[in-house]
């Protein structure tokens, strides 16, 4: 409580100085627009907290005290756990899965259109919200817990967050609620999901088609004919012209033609290089051109690469990148072959920890002929790990 002369000050302010507007919109989803402009500052209230302040507004008004005032605990307890962008992103991956379409109108519209059990507020949060925050939550941060597949699981899980869209994410949510008591399923489906969803990111394909197919994945997922088996999802079994396609753009140009493609390949790649002995982080990593891009005019470079075209058509292989640490990547520059290795593996710093990095070091030249052989190589692991080849 404010002491008198306070609050006589704060009366005196707010009958002289402010004011007050009222403002009518035929709807709520007008309404909300024009709030969204004007509420400019300070912290903007996003579309979740218009859908808080709603379902537990129902809530309050259906149950008694006690009961609105446990599930609005609940509901900050699962907002905590994801953080507040972390809870935007659950009710878009909800709108998703329900609407299986691009978003057309706000957030807020289309998640009381499509959610089927908005109407009923308590079921809402008891098997909607609450049980998909809990998958959410292990996805995002690929540590999903089981006495068997675990670790397999979120290796998948952690590699599908490397991609740079998020398509995925409705149809795993909807298979992980499902099947999560069968991790050996679980571990079967996400492999299938990674092969699809880097085959769409590598072949690029467009939104719309992103949207579509996972879209589909989804309905074929809460079929309740389907018993769980990946197999048995059509959408993830990719045609023979799909997989000519993905082998062909991993052959490729994948440095210029796949920017957002390219360090999730070379990463994905490193793994599968690997023994697996050791847990690798890949915070700070740049790529690297062995054959630089732009070779000095009096280089061993353009001696042993002499035809421009063909030297191109190498530089933005596979088989010429490999992962260095941003420091050591600008310290290589445009050197000769011999030097290069030296700044990979010597002078400050720690030596490079990468397989594919490590493997230059024991070629003594870096010819077209060593090109083509790694490259055959290096692609053949992606093919062979995506299950690539054709009957």
């Amino acid at each position: 409580m404010l002491p008198t002369v306070e609050r006589a000050a704060l009366f005196k302010f707010l009958a002289t100085s402010c004011s007050l507007g009222v403002i009518s919109t035929p709807n709520f989803e007008a309404a909300y627009r024009i709030f969204s402009v004007l509420n400019d500052r300070d912290l903007e209230l996003a579309p979740v907290d218009i859908l808080k302040a709603a379902i537990l507004g129902d809530i309050r008004k259906l149950t008694d005290a006690a009961t609105s005032g446990a599930y609005a605990q609940q509901w900050s307890r699962i907002e905590r756990m994801l953080g507040r962008a972390g809870f935007s992103d659950l009710f878009g991956h909800i709108r998703t899965f329900y609407a299986k379409q691009k978003q057309r109108a706000t957030l807020v519209k289309e998640f009381k259109d499509s959610v089927t059990e908005y109407a009923t507020p308590t079921i809402l949060i008891d098997e909607v919200i609450k049980p998909y925050a809990e998958v959410w939550n292990f996805i995002r941060n690929a540590d999903f817990e089981a006495s068997t597949h675990a670790e397999t699981i979120n290796e998948y899980l952690s590699w599908l967050n490397e991609v740079d869209f998020n398509g995925w994410v409705p149809p795993a949510l909807v298979y992980f609620k499902r099947f999560r008591q069968r991790p050996e399923l679980v571990a079967a489906f996400f492999k299938a999901l990674e092969r699809l969803t880097y085959f769409l990111l590598v072949t690029k394909a467009g939104v719309n088609e992103r949207i579509e197919t996972y879209a589909t994945l989804t309905r074929e997922t809460e079929a309740s004919a389907f018993a769980g088996d990946p197999a048995k999802l059509m959408t993830l079994n990719l045609s023979d012209n799909q997989k000519r396609d993905f082998m062909s753009a991993l052959d490729g140009d994948i440095y210029r033609r796949l920017p957002k493609a390219r360090r999730a390949l070379i990463l994905r790649l490193e793994a599968l290089s690997s023994d697996g002995s050791k847990q690798q982080t890949f915070k700070h990593i740049s790529l690297e051109h062995v054959l630089p891009q732009t070779p000095a005019i009096n280089s061993q470079w353009l001696k042993e690469f002499p035809d421009e075209d063909e030297r191109d058509s190498w530089t933005h292989r596979l088989a010429n990148l490999v992962p260095l640490h941003i420091r050591k990547n600008p310290s290589a520059r445009n050197y000769e072959f011999t030097l290069k290795k030296d700044v990979y593996f010597k002078g400050k710093g720690i030596a490079s920890p990468f397989v594919l990095t490590q493997e230059v070091r024991s070629e003594k030249v870096w010819t077209i002929e060593v090109l083509a052989a790694r490259q055959e190589r290096l692609v053949g692991v992606l093919t062979g790990h995506w299950e690539l080849e054709q009957a």
